[in-house]
């Protein structure tokens, strides 16, 4: 790890300890892209989106009712700004790098919704993300009012996510109420690093997937899961000693996992490692 590269872990470790309430959101989003891309200037790119809600806040504020104020908010983003869904070019990584979001235009739904709440809450309209299952959605945070980030923003109702739902998975995952609940910032970050780990997985870059794997871990550290992806990708990368270490304490966690059997024998294989580098 480069010093620069440490520093933008240091500082996006910082904000996550920072507490859920205090969490810059667009910052550590930010931060994701920039450790991909060394030479990334992350404070110019959080004084963009100041830029984009000191402009959308007049219009946000001259609108009427919640719905309102969030058409004003997306015709400004989408029409103005020319903010869209990368649909030509879906798993391009650069769609999980907010600054290439904000400077290209181009996201994928994750991503977008970013961009919808940070200048959103800039503007004045209180916009939270929904971890909608295979579409990320935003909400008013205070009324039933959804949108769709990848579509120009389109306003959901209740009935109107069901259907998507049904359409985007095809019946398999049941429409439930609680589908639609806010996610924290956490939940965001940790979303936006599982679809890059699996970008990186499809490439066959496991360098790359193994630091959203360390990153996963500071953003959900108790979840036995993240640790065993790092530990995999650390056994593949010939790193045995902190491969050992994240196997031996997921199978202590999950003895009778599904999978135990199929990590056990990467633990085996990375202790013998190790030992025949001592």
């Amino acid at each position: 790890m480069t010093g620069e590269t440490a520093a933008l872990r240091a500082r996006f470790e910082a904000l996550l300890g920072a507490g859920e309430d205090a969490l810059d959101l667009g910052e550590a989003a930010l931060l994701i892209g920039a450790e991909a891309e060394p030479g990334t200037d992350v404070d110019r790119w959080l004084r963009r989106l100041d830029a984009l809600g000191a402009e959308a806040r007049p219009r946000v504020q001259a609108a009427g009712d919640p719905a309102d104020q969030a058409r004003a908010l997306c015709r400004f983003l989408y029409d103005e700004y020319g903010l869209r869904g990368n649909r030509d070019a879906y798993y391009d990584p650069r769609n999980s790098y907010l600054h290439h979001v904000l400077a290209r235009g181009l996201g994928i739904p994750i991503t977008l919704a970013v961009v919808l709440v940070e200048v959103g809450r800039r503007a004045g309209l209180p916009l939270v993300g929904v971890g909608f299952p295979a579409h990320f959605l935003v909400r008013h945070r205070d009324v039933d009012l959804f949108l769709d980030p990848f579509d120009q923003g389109r306003p959901l109702s209740v009935a109107g996510c069901r259907t998507l739902l049904e359409e985007r998975a095809g019946g398999v995952v049941p429409f439930q109420p609680d589908l639609l609940r806010p996610v924290s910032g956490r939940e965001v970050l940790a979303r936006m690093l599982r679809n890059l780990k699996a970008i990186h997985l499809r490439e066959g870059d496991l360098e790359a997937a193994l630091g959203v794997a360390e990153r996963l871990v500071l953003v959900r550290p108790d979840d036995p899961e993240e640790r065993r992806d790092r530990g995999l990708l650390r056994a593949a990368l010939r790193r045995p000693g902190p491969a050992v270490d994240d196997l031996a304490g997921y199978l202590a966690r999950r003895p009778a996992a599904p999978d135990a059997r199929a990590v056990r024998a990467q633990l085996d294989e990375a202790r013998r490692r190790l030992w025949e580098m001592n």
